[in-house]
């Protein structure tokens, strides 16, 4: 809840909730409808739900529209079930701050495919939520040998063919103990 009560309308979460003030009265709006994962969306949508309440939309048509929305390309977008994985594109996610907020909507048991260009930035924030989440790290790009010294205990493994090394790692992956895949480049 905001910590400044003496705002007239306002906004927050609440579970996969969105709740809604304006004055004395609080409305409840659900939004877990949804397919879109991880709280960077959920704030995402609250956001969007706040911005069409404000201008007038009732709070639950925005809900329903929201429903539909199945996200942009490349942005935790689920794109394969191969190897009973579930394989997630979010090669959007090119810095370290959108990183963790990509791992952190996804279970634990992570395969992360991480690399790309490091532009100058440490990968040392990425590093305790990649240790918690991802069971194995496949590295790729120039951006490989520092995202690996970041992970000190991670499993990594180098790969300059992405398509012909994932298809040989997710084959030999026992679907139990990984439930999850990250491709973030």
């Amino acid at each position: 809840e905001p910590r400044d009560s003496r705002l007239r309308r306002s906004a927050w979460l609440d579970a996969d909730c969105a709740l809604l003030r304006d004055g004395d009265q609080v409305r409840r709006v659900n939004l877990s409808g949804s397919g879109l994962r991880g709280a960077h969306n959920r704030e995402n949508l609250l956001a969007a739900l706040t911005t069409v309440w404000l201008c007038g939309v009732e709070p639950e048509t925005g809900a329903e529209a929201l429903a539909s929305f199945r996200g942009l390309p490349h942005r935790s977008e689920r794109v394969s079930g191969k190897f009973d994985l579930e394989w997630i594109d979010d090669s959007k996610a090119t810095n370290p701050g959108a990183a963790i907020r990509a791992l952190e909507g996804l279970p634990h048991g992570v395969i992360w495919i991480a690399g790309g260009r490091g532009k100058g930035l440490s990968f040392e924030a990425v590093a305790d939520c990649a240790a918690k989440r991802a069971t194995h790290v496949l590295l790729i790009g120039e951006s490989a040998p520092e995202i690996e010294a970041a992970l000190p205990g991670t499993r990594t493994m180098w790969v300059r063919l992405l398509p012909v090394h994932v298809t040989e790692f997710g084959a030999h992956v026992a679907p139990d103990t990984v439930r999850g895949a990250l491709m973030r480049l």
